[in-house]
């Protein structure tokens, strides 16, 4: 009888099917052989490293055929990347809880692994069977997509959460993981927004309908107006295209996408130094370097792409430092 690979050994172990041999190694004894696989795969496949820029340009590329073998190529690589530091970051968290056994605290993250196992296996068997045609990650696969009354389920849960959280409801892991690219989006867009803080309201407090990138383009075009703290601007916004995709179709995100997606959008929220001199503020990671010019500018782009309409103008706390240099 042919051996059981890593991914399927982990897998049977932490998700046993009835009728099915009970595998005897040890849980974390299942889980540590896997990720020896994953950095054995790294090491085969990642003879060199790449700029956050180039893996955002591949890991959230929208989504069409690959067209060619050098296309498919680029993105396994990626993706294994991405995969095998999110695997070894949640390994290490695994084995850090000195509380509670290693095979105990393996239990809560049953479903994650699950999901990364099959999200892996088309990629890890596109670049090994390259080298080796016998070689065998998993068999089998699963469903990405999601159902209506789902996301509508979710809705209703999230709604009664803060209510119930003396009660620890358990929400379901697929729509929650898509709920959280729909909020990431909604935070990008708010951001987006904020860091302009002007308002336009028609006679009857109705807004423009601006395009969702409206505030993003603003911003690329007058970039020389901030400063991001260990943000790269103009990368979010090939994030955001995901984010929509993701919400419009939906689906299920690759297990470690939106683990990598708020650590390349999370500095947009960090705090820092109110101004040069000292201080604080929950709003560091952006500078405004002229707020009034920025506002300006902001009411001449609108004039010029929106000329339809009466709109009442009025400005408000930015979220972020505007008197850094002062």
């Amino acid at each position: 009888m042919k051996r059981k690979t890593p991914a399927q050994q982990l897998l049977h172990k932490i998700r046993p099917h009835h009728g099915q041999r009970p595998i005897r190694r040890s849980a974390i004894d299942c889980l540590t052989a896997f990720n020896e696989h994953l950095k054995w795969l790294k090491d085969r496949h990642l003879k060199k490293s790449w700029s956050d820029e180039y893996i955002i340009s591949v890991a959230f590329r929208k989504s069409r055929k690959l067209e060619s073998a050098a296309e498919e190529m680029a993105y396994c690589r990626v993706h294994l990347k991405l995969a095998v530091d999110f695997f070894q970051a949640m390994y290490d968290e695994i084995n850090s809880n000195k509380n509670k056994p290693a095979p105990n605290s393996l239990k809560k993250y049953s479903e994650l692994i699950t999901d990364f196992i099959f999200d892996l296996m088309p990629i890890a068997t596109y670049l090994e069977q390259k080298k080796d045609p016998n070689y065998e990650f998993l068999r089998g696969g699963k469903f990405y997509g999601v159902e209506s009354f789902q996301i509508f389920n979710l809705s209703v849960d999230l709604s009664a959460n803060s209510k119930l959280s003396e009660n620890q409801p358990r929400l379901d892991h697929k729509t929650s993981q898509i709920a959280s690219v729909f909020l990431l989006r909604q935070a990008l867009e708010a951001k987006f927004e904020r860091i302009v803080a002007v308002s336009l309201q028609d006679r009857n407090g109705d807004t423009p309908r601006l395009k969702h990138n409206f505030h993003y383009d603003f911003v690329k075009s007058k970039i020389h107006l901030y400063e991001f703290n260990n943000t790269n601007f103009t990368s979010l916004k090939t994030i955001y295209e995901w984010c929509s995709t993701v919400v419009h179709r939906p689906y299920q995100p690759l297990a470690w996408q939106i683990s990598y997606a708020h650590h390349i959008c999370g500095p947009l929220w960090h705090s820092g130094p109110l101004n040069r001199h000292g201080g604080y503020s929950v709003y560091g990671g952006v500078r405004i370097l002229n707020v009034d010019n920025l506002r300006s500018e902001f009411i001449n782009h609108f004039n010029s792409s929106y000329d339809h309409g009466i709109w009442c103008v009025e400005n408000y706390a930015p979220e972020a430092v505007t008197d850094f240099y002062n």
